[in-house]
């Protein structure tokens, strides 16, 4: 069975690759890899580091965190804005932007959610305000030690997918996003947990590199194939059916070229196609000057 994203010749006219890594999507993502032991090899030395910087947060902070991002299975689509923002800030206003009608949909949903969490579900803005320092104090701890390195991988994919565009074109850019997605013009394939067809129907493709978006679309895990069906769903379930979407976005792993599908939702504007602490000594691999390696530790 496998997702089938179907192009015009308008839609690969309008690929496109975002200019850096989003923040707030890189957080979450790396919420969900920390506590396992998932490619090892690569994540081995920031988990290690991480996990000694994390005992420095509020008790609360993780318990939220932990309980709204679980290493698998769903996670509120809320925590994680179909459009792609340029820094933390931006996406944490989206964040707490949220209707409450979809937080309260969205978190009812959320198994085992703490009795002092509950009031996010009704949109309460010390809770909303909780939420924003628990993810502002987790990217701190956890990932702006490192974000050089991973704007660095970030910027490492986009350049070789720039040279892959102005040698091969379209077709080239769309080919080198195997193994995990197969083109076959002018349908781009994946794997899938269940037989499904998505139309771009003009509305282009953008590509986004991520560093932690490791998992792809399979029935036990999340990642991420959103907002791109007929049917509203509070959670960010593989196989539900969304809402056509504007534009639909695609990430994969930068190190490895690892790919997941996530497809926005609808809304005025589509997304734009560009968006926008150094350390001593940081667990992340230099930028590569080919093809990014997932033997790169990260």
């Amino acid at each position: 069975m496998s997702l089938r994203v179907h192009f015009t010749a308008e839609d690969l006219l309008r690929v496109r690759v975002v200019r850096g890594a989003d923040a707030l999507w890189e957080t979450v993502l790396s919420a969900t890899l920390l506590p396992g032991a998932q490619a090892q090899a690569v994540f081995g030395p920031w988990r290690r580091q991480a996990r000694t910087r994390l005992r420095l947060l509020p008790r609360q902070h993780l318990g939220l965190l932990r309980s709204l991002i679980p290493p698998t299975g769903d996670f509120p689509d809320f925590l994680t804005p179909y459009q792609a923002a340029p820094d933390l800030a931006t996406g944490i206003d989206q964040v707490m932007s949220t209707p409450a009608r979809r937080l309260r949909r969205e978190l009812t949903g959320v198994p085992e959610l703490p009795r002092w969490a509950h009031p996010l579900a009704a949109a309460d803005l010390d809770a909303l305000t909780g939420l924003a320092q628990a993810l502002r104090s987790y990217h701190h701890a956890v990932l702006a030690p490192a974000w050089p390195r991973i704007q660095a991988l970030v910027d490492a994919d986009r350049s070789f997918r720039a040279r892959v565009l102005l040698d091969h074109g379209t077709d080239g850019l769309l080919e080198s996003l195997r193994p995990v997605l197969r083109w076959t013009p002018p349908v781009l394939e994946a794997d899938y947990p269940v037989d499904r067809d998505l139309h771009l129907g003009g509305r282009g493709l953008l590509l986004v590199p991520s560093v932690f978006c490791r998992r792809t679309p399979s029935p036990s895990s999340t990642l991420l194939c959103r907002r791109s069906w007929s049917t509203p769903s509070p959670l960010n379930r593989v196989g539900r059916q969304r809402q056509q979407p504007r534009r639909t976005t695609m990430r994969w792993h930068a190190c490895s070229g690892t790919a997941a599908l996530r497809s926005c939702a609808p809304s005025s504007t589509a997304v734009p196609p560009e968006n926008s602490r150094a350390v001593s000594a940081s667990p992340l691999p230099p930028p590569a000057s080919t093809r990014p390696s997932c033997e790169k530790r990260i």
